[in-house]
Protein backbone atom coordinates (compact mmCIF):
# COMPACT_ATOMS: atom_id res chain seq x y z
CA UNK A 1 0.00 0.00 0.00
CA UNK A 2 2.68 2.63 1.07
CA UNK A 3 4.42 1.59 -2.61
CA UNK A 4 0.88 2.39 -4.30
CA UNK A 5 0.81 5.99 -2.26
CA UNK A 6 4.28 7.18 -2.99
CA UNK A 7 3.31 6.09 -6.76
CA UNK A 8 -0.14 7.73 -6.85
CA UNK A 9 1.79 11.43 -4.96
CA UNK A 10 4.24 11.35 -7.72
CA UNK A 11 1.49 10.74 -10.68
CA UNK A 12 -0.18 14.11 -8.94
CA UNK A 13 2.64 16.51 -8.76
CA UNK A 14 3.85 15.20 -12.36
CA UNK A 15 0.02 16.11 -13.52
CA UNK A 16 0.20 19.44 -11.61
CA UNK A 17 3.58 20.35 -12.83
CA UNK A 18 2.43 19.58 -17.10
CA UNK A 19 2.06 22.49 -18.72
CA UNK A 20 2.02 23.09 -22.49
CA UNK A 21 3.15 24.12 -25.16
CA UNK A 22 0.89 26.00 -26.39
CA UNK A 23 -1.51 28.89 -25.28
CA UNK A 24 -5.03 26.87 -25.21
CA UNK A 25 -3.94 24.39 -23.31
CA UNK A 26 -2.20 26.75 -20.34
CA UNK A 27 -5.24 27.98 -20.09
CA UNK A 28 -7.01 25.30 -19.50
CA UNK A 29 -4.61 24.24 -17.06
CA UNK A 30 -4.18 27.23 -15.61
CA UNK A 31 -8.10 27.32 -14.17
CA UNK A 32 -7.64 23.30 -13.60
CA UNK A 33 -5.22 24.61 -11.11
CA UNK A 34 -7.29 27.49 -10.03
CA UNK A 35 -8.73 25.45 -6.74
CA UNK A 36 -5.74 23.78 -5.79
CA UNK A 37 -4.19 26.95 -5.37
CA UNK A 38 -7.21 28.90 -3.62
CA UNK A 39 -8.43 26.74 -1.99
CA UNK A 40 -6.24 23.24 -1.30
CA UNK A 41 -8.67 21.31 -3.53
CA UNK A 42 -7.78 18.74 -5.64
CA UNK A 43 -9.29 19.64 -9.15
CA UNK A 44 -10.01 16.44 -10.48
CA UNK A 45 -11.67 14.74 -7.48
CA UNK A 46 -13.36 18.46 -6.54
CA UNK A 47 -15.33 19.12 -9.51
CA UNK A 48 -17.69 16.38 -9.58
CA UNK A 49 -18.29 17.28 -6.07
CA UNK A 50 -18.82 20.54 -6.77
CA UNK A 51 -21.22 20.11 -9.44
CA UNK A 52 -23.63 18.59 -6.76
CA UNK A 53 -24.32 21.74 -5.18
CA UNK A 54 -24.13 24.20 -8.28
CA UNK A 55 -27.65 25.58 -9.12
CA UNK A 56 -28.79 23.80 -12.52
CA UNK A 57 -28.82 27.31 -14.60
CA UNK A 58 -25.14 28.00 -13.17
CA UNK A 59 -24.20 24.49 -14.14
CA UNK A 60 -26.06 25.37 -17.67
CA UNK A 61 -24.01 28.46 -18.30
CA UNK A 62 -20.95 26.61 -18.08
CA UNK A 63 -21.92 23.75 -20.68
CA UNK A 64 -23.18 26.63 -23.06
CA UNK A 65 -19.36 28.53 -22.77
CA UNK A 66 -18.17 25.05 -22.82
CA UNK A 67 -20.06 23.94 -25.96
CA UNK A 68 -18.35 27.46 -27.33
CA UNK A 69 -14.69 25.90 -26.81
CA UNK A 70 -15.58 22.23 -28.30
CA UNK A 71 -17.45 24.40 -31.63
CA UNK A 72 -13.96 26.53 -32.11
CA UNK A 73 -11.69 23.69 -32.02
CA UNK A 74 -14.07 21.67 -34.46
CA UNK A 75 -14.10 24.20 -36.90
CA UNK A 76 -9.88 24.58 -36.77
CA UNK A 77 -9.53 20.76 -36.61
CA UNK A 78 -12.58 20.43 -39.72
CA UNK A 79 -10.66 23.59 -41.51
CA UNK A 80 -6.93 21.96 -41.39
CA UNK A 81 -8.64 18.44 -42.29
CA UNK A 82 -10.55 19.89 -45.47
CA UNK A 83 -7.16 21.98 -46.15
CA UNK A 84 -4.81 18.72 -46.02
CA UNK A 85 -7.43 17.27 -48.49
CA UNK A 86 -6.88 20.24 -50.65
CA UNK A 87 -3.64 19.94 -50.79
CA UNK A 88 -3.44 16.07 -50.93
CA UNK A 89 -6.43 16.63 -54.16
CA UNK A 90 -3.98 19.35 -56.21
CA UNK A 91 -0.57 17.45 -55.61
CA UNK A 92 -3.03 14.27 -57.19
CA UNK A 93 -4.28 16.44 -59.92
CA UNK A 94 -1.12 18.87 -60.77
CA UNK A 95 -3.75 21.48 -60.41
CA UNK A 96 -5.29 24.09 -58.03
CA UNK A 97 -9.07 23.11 -58.33
CA UNK A 98 -11.39 25.85 -56.97
CA UNK A 99 -8.72 27.67 -55.39
CA UNK A 100 -11.78 30.01 -53.91
CA UNK A 101 -12.18 26.94 -51.53
CA UNK A 102 -8.94 26.90 -49.85
CA UNK A 103 -8.96 31.06 -48.58
CA UNK A 104 -11.80 30.46 -46.49
CA UNK A 105 -10.64 27.36 -45.25
CA UNK A 106 -7.52 28.90 -44.50
CA UNK A 107 -9.22 32.18 -42.83
CA UNK A 108 -10.96 29.58 -40.68
CA UNK A 109 -8.10 27.54 -39.78
CA UNK A 110 -6.32 30.84 -38.64
CA UNK A 111 -8.85 32.16 -36.87
CA UNK A 112 -10.18 29.14 -34.70
CA UNK A 113 -7.51 29.17 -32.21
CA UNK A 114 -7.85 32.54 -31.10
CA UNK A 115 -12.12 32.40 -30.66
CA UNK A 116 -11.36 28.75 -29.11
CA UNK A 117 -8.61 30.58 -26.60
CA UNK A 118 -11.19 33.22 -25.91
CA UNK A 119 -14.04 30.80 -24.76
CA UNK A 120 -11.86 28.78 -22.84
CA UNK A 121 -11.07 31.83 -20.77
CA UNK A 122 -14.76 32.45 -20.72
CA UNK A 123 -15.13 28.99 -19.46
CA UNK A 124 -12.41 29.14 -17.16
CA UNK A 125 -14.10 32.07 -15.70
CA UNK A 126 -16.86 30.66 -14.63
CA UNK A 127 -15.18 27.25 -13.52
CA UNK A 128 -13.13 29.90 -11.20
CA UNK A 129 -16.63 31.10 -10.09
CA UNK A 130 -18.20 28.28 -8.79
CA UNK A 131 -15.52 27.44 -7.00
CA UNK A 132 -15.21 30.79 -5.22
CA UNK A 133 -19.33 30.53 -4.93
CA UNK A 134 -20.44 27.07 -4.08
CA UNK A 135 -17.46 25.48 -2.02
CA UNK A 136 -19.21 27.16 1.24
CA UNK A 137 -22.38 25.15 0.30
CA UNK A 138 -20.15 22.26 -0.74
CA UNK A 139 -18.42 22.14 2.58
CA UNK A 140 -22.38 21.99 4.13
CA UNK A 141 -23.40 19.54 2.55
CA UNK A 142 -20.55 17.26 3.21
CA UNK A 143 -21.01 18.12 7.01
CA UNK A 144 -17.84 20.01 7.21
CA UNK A 145 -16.78 22.15 10.06
CA UNK A 146 -16.61 25.98 9.51
CA UNK A 147 -13.30 26.76 9.33
CA UNK A 148 -11.69 30.21 11.13
CA UNK A 149 -9.66 31.97 8.49
CA UNK A 150 -8.67 31.02 5.24
CA UNK A 151 -5.49 29.06 6.13
CA UNK A 152 -7.35 26.84 8.06
CA UNK A 153 -9.81 26.50 4.88
CA UNK A 154 -6.92 25.77 2.51
CA UNK A 155 -5.42 23.01 4.93
CA UNK A 156 -9.09 21.65 5.10
CA UNK A 157 -9.39 21.01 1.96
CA UNK A 158 -6.64 19.91 0.90
CA UNK A 159 -7.01 17.14 3.68
CA UNK A 160 -10.19 16.48 2.32
CA UNK A 161 -8.67 16.16 -1.23
CA UNK A 162 -6.24 13.72 0.00
CA UNK A 163 -8.92 11.68 2.07
CA UNK A 164 -11.42 11.17 -1.67
CA UNK A 165 -7.99 10.84 -3.68
CA UNK A 166 -6.43 8.36 -1.06
CA UNK A 167 -9.67 7.02 0.45
CA UNK A 168 -8.75 7.85 3.28
CA UNK A 169 -11.83 8.04 5.76
CA UNK A 170 -10.57 8.83 8.84
CA UNK A 171 -8.73 11.73 7.49
CA UNK A 172 -11.72 13.82 6.50
CA UNK A 173 -11.33 17.39 8.61
CA UNK A 174 -13.79 18.17 10.55
CA UNK A 175 -16.48 16.20 9.51
CA UNK A 176 -19.43 17.18 12.13
CA UNK A 177 -22.15 14.46 13.40
CA UNK A 178 -25.23 15.28 11.22
CA UNK A 179 -27.16 17.53 14.18
CA UNK A 180 -30.32 19.16 13.10
CA UNK A 181 -28.59 22.61 11.90
CA UNK A 182 -26.41 20.50 9.50
CA UNK A 183 -29.92 18.43 8.39
CA UNK A 184 -31.43 22.11 8.37
CA UNK A 185 -28.93 23.88 5.74
CA UNK A 186 -28.77 20.53 3.68
CA UNK A 187 -32.81 20.54 3.26
CA UNK A 188 -32.16 24.51 2.29
CA UNK A 189 -29.88 23.94 -0.31
CA UNK A 190 -31.54 21.10 -1.62
CA UNK A 191 -34.76 23.83 -2.28
CA UNK A 192 -32.65 26.39 -3.67
CA UNK A 193 -31.07 23.70 -6.12
CA UNK A 194 -34.78 22.47 -7.29
CA UNK A 195 -35.70 25.97 -8.04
Amino acid sequence: MERGHVSASKSIRQRRRAYTADGFGNIIRAFEAYPRVMYGLDEVFAWSRLLAVIPKDYHDKIDEVKTDVAFWMNVGGLSFGLILEYVGIAIYSRSLPAAWIAIPLLVLAGVSPYFACDAAQRWGEYVKAAFDVFTPQLRATLGLSTPKDRLEEKQQWARFSQAIIYRLAESIPGLQKTDEKTRTTRRNLNKQRAR
